[in-house]
């Protein structure tokens, strides 16, 4: 009885060290480890596309300033070349003025056409965080793989320990010995080739985020927690964005109307005359706008877009709706198989422990320590595989879901 309570004891004892080693670990990769968040931010402030659409937004928002109320006023002069004639020069001053509204008007047609951009400025910006989000789980697969091949191997080695002890003791063979060998080196040479497809995730994670490519990346572990909620699908940035091309296109047509309208101009125009006299003469302006032809098309062309425009809507609409019932199914689907398979794992571990404890007994049933052991192999990798798949979704599913405004 002594013996088996400090037996228990001494489990207890390293229960809680492994425990502590855990929490350990858990809380260096916290302090030292680099969050999804943080590549995004990095994405988000180097990456050329965002820098690429972040001048073309200022680039339209200037535009609202090319709009003035007023033309550059004409400043003209003459000089009379023929000689004794009555007027010797003049010099005349034109400033010329839109119909009323006009400047008003195509103003916002800059400002919606700026609004517009902007809304694909926030998609650019959501669809690089997809891709950085991406290569992070996909990255974090790997890391989760390498360690479950680790183990794995590790156990092969146990198994190679258990194989060797028993043909000592003439209880196993040495079959078993070179099973256990083969599959601690198919589980080596697993680690490597899984090793190398980190590395080249590696790289491509820090190239995306304008990082040095050999530069170290420890990462923070993200685990699947549900989707959000849904949102209204005309809230989405696709769609705001396609409202802001319309009004803008409703608005260029005002504009292009006001534009066909009279011209008016006012001036004063002074003459020096002969003898010696000073005559002053004030101008009106009006231009006719006689030929209709390029107002027309323009007015066609506006009525034109807006029926494009309005399509364009309904198909964006169609589509966010039809990917929404994709994500939300292949989430489901990868839930449902993360949960059979932690069931699979449970049952295969302890089938595994007792077919280790029967061949430590007898010697026997070596090959199905092995068989079992690549079953719970296999559905430990699928978990992760369904768990990698369900982050990448969740991530898809919020920018189908994304209600940013500008």
């Amino acid at each position: 009885m002594q013996f088996e309570k400090k037996n228990n004891l001494k489990n207890e004892s390293l229960m809680r060290n492994k425990w502590l080693l855990i929490l350990s670990l858990l809380l260096t990769a916290v302090l030292n480890g680099q969050s999804l968040e943080d590549f995004v931010d990095l994405a988000l402030n180097n990456h050329p596309q965002i820098k690429s659409g972040d001048l073309k937004v200022q680039a339209m928002q200037s535009r609202e300033n090319q709009m003035v109320s007023y033309d550059d006023p004409v400043l003209s002069a003459g000089y009379n070349v023929v000689p004794n004639s009555m007027e010797k020069f003049n010099i005349s001053l034109m400033q010329n003025f839109s119909w009323f509204g006009t400047a008003k008007q195509q103003k916002l047609v800059a400002k919606l056409e700026s609004t517009s951009e902007e809304y694909e400025f926030i998609l650019l910006k959501r669809q690089i965080e997809v891709d950085v989000s991406s290569l992070y789980f996909q990255l974090q697969e790997m890391e989760q793989l390498i360690e479950l091949q680790r183990e794995n191997r590790d156990l092969y080695n146990h198994l190679e320990t258990l194989a060797t002890n028993n043909l000592s003791s003439t209880k196993g063979t040495m079959v078993d010995v070179i099973r256990a060998e083969l599959a601690k080196e198919n589980a080596i040479l697993e680690i490597e080739l899984l090793e190398q497809k980190r590395n080249s995730l590696k790289v491509s994670l820090n190239l995306l985020t304008g990082r040095e490519p050999d530069m170290k990346i420890e990462l923070i572990p993200v685990h699947f927690s549900g989707l959000k909620i849904e949102s209204a699908v005309e809230q989405h940035p696709e769609i705001s964005g396609v409202d802001a091309k319309i009004k803008g296109n409703e608005a260029l047509k005002k504009a292009v109307q006001k534009e066909s309208m009279p011209n008016l101009g006012i001036g004063i125009e002074y003459m020096r005359m002969e003898p010696d006299r000073n005559e002053f003469m004030p101008m009106l302006s009006v231009s006719v706008p006689i030929f209709r032809k390029k107002y027309n098309a323009r007015m066609a062309e506006t009525d034109l877009l807006k029926k494009s425009f309005e399509f364009e809507k309904e198909w964006t609409q169609n589509r966010l709706l039809r990917e929404r019932n994709r994500v939300n199914t292949e989430i489901s689907q990868a839930e449902a198989e993360m949960n059979l398979y932690d069931n699979q794992i449970l049952k295969a571990a302890q089938a595994k422990e007792l077919l280790i404890n029967y061949y430590s007994s007898s010697g026997e049933d070596f090959q199905e320590i092995i068989r079992v052991q690549q079953e719970e192999l296999n559905y430990k990798i699928q978990k992760i595989g369904a768990e990698t798949r369900a982050l990448q979704l969740a991530k898809e599913w919020e920018y189908l879901n994304d209600t940013s405004k500008i």
